[in-house]
């Protein structure tokens, strides 16, 4: 069968999943794609700020593959597929005066929890030495995005992954005559 290769970014928030196939009813298309580069992002709060004595707070942002057994099978799992975990010293503006804001922060200084610089976004990117291919009619029926908040509090930050890749996905007999007419 014919088919389209086109590079895709996929960005998937804490929380959400994707949908990678449509089970028997044939509503998504026939694909394979190659995850080729991952970007991992966590935005703090417009409120958060840095403090003497702050807490280290730390989240782990994981893309978990939900999968069945496969025919006949009534299994299902899941199973971490990639992960990172960023590392922050903040705390939350609370009005009380005890924390600085980060704009009142001296720049480039670094001593540890009695100054650190915090950026609104922080990124981690991933180059993989060889992708990772999902397929439409693979057993992973979906991928979700989860964050896991270790040392300290929820922040509020918003943490999300974005998947870097190219696709190839298969042309339907109708769509194969649809593209033949429109260049006749």
């Amino acid at each position: 069968m014919p088919h389209i290769t086109t590079p895709f970014f996929v960005t998937l928030r804490s929380g959400e999943r994707l949908r990678l196939n449509s089970g028997d009813d044939g509503r998504l298309p026939r694909f394979l794609a190659a995850v080729k580069t991952l970007v991992f992002t966590r935005q703090l709060p417009s409120n958060a700020t840095t403090a003497v004595g702050a807490t280290p707070t730390t989240a782990t942002v994981s893309v978990i593959a939900h999968s069945n057994g496969g025919e006949g099978h009534s299994d299902s799992s899941s199973f971490t597929i990639f992960s990172h975990t960023f590392d922050v010293v903040i705390g939350v503006n609370s009005g009380n005066g005890k924390k600085r804001p980060r704009e009142e922060e001296p720049k480039g200084e670094r001593a540890g929890a009695a100054s650190h610089s915090v950026s609104t976004t922080d990124t981690f990117s991933v180059r993989l030495r060889s992708p990772v291919w999902l397929t439409s009619g693979d057993l992973v029926n979906e991928l979700e995005v989860k964050s896991m908040f270790g040392k300290g509090a929820d922040d509020g930050g918003i943490c999300a992954v974005t998947l870097c890749g190219t696709q190839q996905t298969i042309l339907s007999k109708q769509q194969v005559s649809l593209l033949r007419s429109t260049t006749e």
